[in-house]
């Protein structure tokens, strides 16, 4: 999974400089997808991990 997660940060970060960063004329807006992109898997990593640990009610 954590693969995935890199592949479509590299991607997302691509595509988010070449559509946003261009027509935006922000050149840094790439960065900030990636990152976006990447704190997702992130969270989600760890709202499974979270989920899992609790003990039945």
């Amino acid at each position: 999974m954590e693969i995935i997660a890199v592949i479509v940060t590299i991607i997302v970060g691509y595509l988010g400089s070449a559509l946003l960063g261009n027509a935006m004329n922000w050149p840094d807006a790439g960065a900030i997808v990636a990152i976006t992109v990447m704190g997702f898997f992130i969270l989600r990593k760890l709202d499974k991990n979270g989920k899992d640990n609790q003990p039945d009610k």
